[in-house]
């Protein structure tokens, strides 16, 4: 049961952890970020909020193609304009029950915010859960 709940949480944590070279990638400040990631899920009654520091090492970014990479998620409908993306995506795996969801992304290359929010149903039951998440750069330099 914890990884019904952890695994949308990671996807939205490594979306400023991991980077690529998309033709499609935003442009973002290599170097350190401080990421502030909200989660929200039916079994808490508290989001729980964690605040990290990651060193972001390349300087393209596609938030869709680091959730993709790991086999589990494909994007259904993806929306892009130079600054912002959206997208629905489902997502399936052998340990996981399958969800369906929605997201955004925006930067400005010095700051990013987005959210995601996934539907899942459970013995009959429909669970809902939310992510919000804040970014800022910080410096060129990681420590």
């Amino acid at each position: 049961m914890s990884r019904i709940i952890i695994v949308p949480s990671l996807v939205v944590g490594s979306l400023f952890v991991l980077s690529s070279t998309s033709a499609h990638a935003f442009q973002i400040m290599k170097g350190k970020w401080e990421v502030t990631v909200e989660m929200q899920n039916p079994m808490s009654t508290q989001p729980l909020v964690e605040t990290t520091i990651e060193c972001i090492e390349e300087a393209d970014f596609d938030p869709v193609k680091e959730m993709t990479d790991e086999g589990e998620c494909t994007i259904l409908d993806k929306k892009e304009t130079d600054n912002s993306l959206s997208w629905t995506m489902e997502c399936s795996g052998e340990d996981m029950l399958a969800m369906q969801g929605e997201g955004s992304f925006t930067t400005d290359g010095k700051t990013a915010s987005g959210e995601m929010k996934m539907t899942m149903s459970f013995n009959g039951q429909t669970m809902e859960m939310g992510n919000r998440w804040e970014g800022r750069f910080i410096s060129k330099e990681c420590d």
